[in-house]
């Protein structure tokens, strides 16, 4: 297995948090569970694409180019026998300047992207016929620079994220709404437009998303009231509904059950 991220150039960086690859070959995958991390994607399978495990246990195949929405559920995914991708990671908000579809359509779907952007066919052949990551790298930056739109840029929305990152998503829509200087109601139709979730539901992504990688970093170790506490859950309740909420599991049984594939993109 080969797992690697890539920083993109300072002209994207507004946008787009990371480019990450992964190859794998495997005689018997194994389904992974992917958990909501406040980061849509865009995916070019350039092997055999992965495939989704629905709730019937039935395995549905992604499409060679496929854009991911927020996570608010978990999703279970099972691997190739020769898997291959290369993905954009895009910041939260990150997505939107580059749609004409408003972002909410996207959440917990994956869409074939080909119904989303205007130059998709050219991305995948430059990628498929890519030789290494260095030029699948250079022709997602190319696709990219010709596919955004900045009119589409929304700053108050951007600003009320920097605000839920920095506070670790301890702060609410009143005070959001009264830092941005609009009403609660306008603010919750600009976040479902540009980022796919209410603002309430990505403070709870985020506080999920802090808990989860200090657990990941720690380990059994991990001190798991005082973890929470800092994360800003109440109490173990409330931790545990949260993770069944976005991991589908208890604390400890998200973390006993991670492979290499969902350890790396978690």
């Amino acid at each position: 297995m080969r797992y690697q991220e890539y920083q993109p150039p300072i002209e994207l960086a507004t946008w787009i948090k990371l480019f990450w690859v992964f190859e794998s070959r495997s005689n018997d995958p194994v389904p992974d569970t992917i958990v909501a991390d406040g980061f849509p994607e865009l995916i070019i399978h350039f092997r055999s694409p992965i495939a989704e495990v629905d709730r019937a246990g039935q395995f549905l195949k992604q499409p060679v180019a496929v854009a991911c929405g927020q996570l608010t559920r978990p999703l279970v995914l099972r691997g190739s026998l020769d898997a291959g991708m290369f993905g954009i990671r895009f910041k939260p908000g990150g997505m939107a300047p580059f749609l004409s579809t408003p972002m909410q359509s996207l959440t917990d779907a994956r869409v074939p992207a080909e119904n989303l952007f205007v130059d998709i066919d050219r991305l995948i052949e430059e990628i498929v016929g890519s030789s290494d990551d260095t030029q699948r790298t250079a022709a997602c930056q190319r696709f990219l620079m010709r596919s955004i739109d900045l009119d589409r840029e929304n700053f108050c929305v951007r600003r009320a994220l920097e605000a839920i990152m920095g506070t670790r998503g301890q702060i609410t829509v009143e005070s959001l709404a009264t830092l941005m200087g609009r009403s609660r109601r306008s603010l919750e139709l600009a976040f479902q437009k540009e980022v796919g979730t209410s603002p309430k539901m990505y403070c709870r992504i985020t506080r999920f998303r802090h808990i989860v990688d200090a657990v990941t970093k720690n380990g059994p170790s991990v001190d798991w009231v005082q973890t929470a506490l800092d994360s800003g859950f109440f109490d173990q309740s409330h931790l545990i509904r949260d993770f069944r909420r976005f991991a589908g599991a208890s604390p400890t049984s998200f973390l006993a059950d991670q492979t290499s594939f969902a350890h790396s993109v978690n």
